[in-house]
């Protein structure tokens, strides 16, 4: 398989990043990495996968390390508890999906259902 640093020579362009700075912005991603992994333009790389055993508890470290861009972190038909901001532990509290802004840290616990409808 060939291998292509898509992260340093696909990104973008000498003229996007141009038209981009003339405007005083910063480079927007298109994506961002979970675990090193993630695809590029449809056509490159892979989305990162694991392996969650039915009705067992995962705690999860979310970090969001860019500079200009927030995520947004969910996994379909899951409920993720929010435990701890920045490495302080807070008042736990649920949702279906976690914005996390440039810089920020959470921790979180998943609760793998017992789906079988398939994998998500």
């Amino acid at each position: 398989m060939a291998y292509r640093d898509i992260e340093r020579d696909e990104k973008y362009t000498a003229d996007q990043l141009d038209a981009q700075a003339a405007r005083g912005e910063p480079p927007t991603a298109v994506n961002g990495p979970i675990n090193g992994t993630n695809t590029y333009n449809g056509n490159f790389g892979s989305r990162f996968q694991t392996v969650f055993e039915a009705k067992t508890g995962y705690h999860l470290r979310l970090v969001n390390a860019a500079a200009d861009n927030r995520f947004r972190f969910m996994i379909d038909n899951h409920t993720i508890e929010v435990i701890s901001n920045d490495f302080v532990s807070i008042v736990p509290y649920n949702t279906a999906d976690l914005r996390i802004g440039m810089g920020q840290r959470y921790g979180v616990i998943v609760a793998a259902k017992g789906l079988t409808s398939g994998n998500f």
